[in-house]
């Protein structure tokens, strides 16, 4: 080998090697070098984002825990429950009574709108309560909407619908419709109370203390909740103008101050005592001024009660009477005087008299009706122109009978004698005009008849009642002729009233008088039959009056085309 080739060839064996050097290098010295900057710049940014984090989380807790504290109880029961509880002394601190919660429920998340922080774990539950309030004014609607928005809470008003009724003409004829949406962070401690709880009672009572309030109200009197970020316009507006501004019944009239009403005890009527030996309770009633927080006694005199057996209940203004005995005198009295004093301190007194309730007279049995009783067992007529009749009270045993000339008819009642016989019964004579049968047994039955025999035939007699009972005798009840007795059937229906207004106060002076009723009285029938079957249509009354007047006698024998 040359020099020069020699040369040549270490040349290019250095060469060789350097470029191989420089290879290694890269890779295993630069390279690496450059790895370790590059991972040594990235945990150097992630520790910066760290700590960045960190910071803001530092800043952020305040805010966090203004939310837990704003938040609604993680318990979807317990959350609707105490908030329910709030919305509804809300709305009765502003005066409006007559509401409903229409829906309570809970508004399904729907991602990205609602985040979730797992899967199927919403980071909150957002839970929408509706409530429907009716009959109220602009005023209360302030009132409730001012209270609402200074609560310390995660809620808001969605939808407000307001609606006037037309047809009442005062300012309370508004029906609201409202829905409120509440938030409840997932995570955040259970709380014990919606109600908001001052330092003092806290302290005292410690979780005692909201139930406290919850179940006495007037102990906070109102809720007022100062909110760390004011919803409201600050500094606070003066809101009175949107109800003197009014926008559904026009602009509020001026006040006119409120007359004094004087405090004054309601009607306290007497009091009659039964002897059931129960009290008696009296209700004071109070009014005008003053009247709410009104204080009452009483005092009595008389014998009827004692001084001391007066119970007086001042709060709910009621006083108890003693029990009556069965001995008590019906005479016995007293008088009970009523003080009230009001909390301005006006004194006023009243009086009641307290008796006994007389002693009860049980009222006397019900007479029988004995129409079934009386019967119509004889009927006789002879060719001289005579009859005889023979009627038979069966219940009490007397005995009419019925003579009969051409012109004549008398009638003479027959009582027991002995126990076989029979005597006429005088006073019978004198008492009643002949041709009158009276079917009286001194009130002894309920059935008091009287009637005029007018004409004995070969099957029965002809009775007129001058003066029928009303449910047998009148129009109104079957008809001018004709028809059961007590019932409808006639011939002339119910007539409309007068359409003349002088006739329908002094009435029709024809109707003033009753009008007669005839029977056909059959033999071997009972009175009550008669009545109910034997009444006389006006056809037959009519040609049984002409032939009486016709032939001028009241025995009529039948011929041969009135058995026909």
């Amino acid at each position: 080998m040359t020099p020069r080739e020699f040369r040549s060839a270490l040349a290019l064996i250095g060469l060789i090697s350097a470029a191989i050097a420089g290879v290694g290098g890269y890779f295993f010295v630069y390279t690496p070098l450059q790895n370790t900057a590059q991972m040594r710049r990235m945990l150097e940014k992630d520790i910066d984002d760290l700590e960045l984090q960190l910071m803001q989380m530092i800043k952020d807790r305040p805010a966090v825990a203004l939310i837990q504290r704003q938040s609604l109880p993680p318990d979807d029961t317990i959350a609707q429950a105490q908030y329910s509880q709030l919305l509804e002394r809300l709305l009765l601190q502003s005066g409006i009574r007559d509401f409903k919660f229409s829906s309570v429920g809970i508004v399904q998340a729907r991602p990205p709108i609602i985040p979730d922080i797992a899967p199927k774990r919403p980071a909150y539950k957002q839970h929408r309560f509706v409530i429907s309030m009716e009959s109220i004014n602009i005023w209360q609607l302030v009132d409730f909407l001012y209270a609402y928005y200074q609560l310390d809470l995660l809620h808001q008003i969605s939808t407000l619908k307001i609606e006037r009724n037309e047809r009442d003409p005062s300012r309370n004829g508004l029906k609201v419709t409202l829905t409120s949406d509440a938030i409840a962070v997932d995570g955040v401690k259970a709380r014990t109370s919606l109600f908001p709880v001052t330092n003092v009672v806290a302290a005292v009572a410690s979780n005692l203390g909201p139930q406290l309030l919850q179940k006495n109200p007037e102990q906070t009197r109102l809720l007022q909740w100062i909110r760390a970020e004011p919803v409201l316009a600050s500094p606070p507006r003066n809101y009175t103008y949107i109800v003197q501004r009014d926008i559904f019944y026009g602009i509020l009239p001026p006040y006119v101050p409120r007359k004094p009403v004087p405090f004054a005890i309601g009607p306290l009527p007497d009091v009659t005592m039964r002897r059931d030996g129960k009290p008696y309770v009296v209700r004071i009633r109070l009014s005008g001024d003053g009247s709410e927080e009104a204080e009452i006694s009483a005092s009595v005199t008389g014998s009827l009660i004692p001084e001391d057996a007066l119970q007086v209940d001042a709060e709910n203004w009621t006083i108890t009477l003693p029990p009556v005995g069965e001995d008590t005198p019906d005479s016995a009295t007293s008088t009970v005087t009523v003080t009230a004093v009001s909390s301005e301190g006006v004194e006023v007194k009243k009086s009641f008299r307290v008796s006994v309730e007389a002693p009860v007279t049980p009222p006397p049995p019900p007479k029988p009706e004995i129409a079934w009783l009386i019967t119509l067992p004889i009927v006789s007529t002879a060719s001289d122109g005579t009859a005889q009749a023979i009627i038979k009270d069966h219940f009490n045993n007397f005995r009419y009978l019925i003579s009969a000339t051409n012109t004549t008819i008398t009638v003479r009642k027959e009582i027991p004698w002995t126990a076989k016989s029979m005597k006429e019964d005088a006073n019978y004579r004198r008492t009643h005009p002949p041709g009158y049968l009276v079917i009286s047994d001194e009130g002894t039955s309920a059935t008091q008849r009287t009637f005029r025999v007018i004409a004995i035939d070969e099957n029965g007699i002809i009775l007129c009642e001058p003066n029928p009972p009303a449910k047998v005798g009148n129009e109104r009840n079957g008809g001018a002729w004709g028809g059961r007795p007590g019932f409808g059937g006639g011939r002339a229906g119910a007539r409309q009233g007068p359409a003349d207004p002088l006739a329908a106060l002094t009435g029709n002076p024809a109707t003033l008088i009753p009008r007669p009723a005839y029977y056909r009285w059959e033999h071997g029938k009972s009175l009550q039959e008669a009545l109910d079957k034997g009444r006389l249509k006006a056809e037959e009354i009519d040609h049984i009056l002409r032939r009486i007047a016709a032939s001028g006698t009241v025995v009529l024998h039948r011929l041969r085309e009135d058995q026909q």
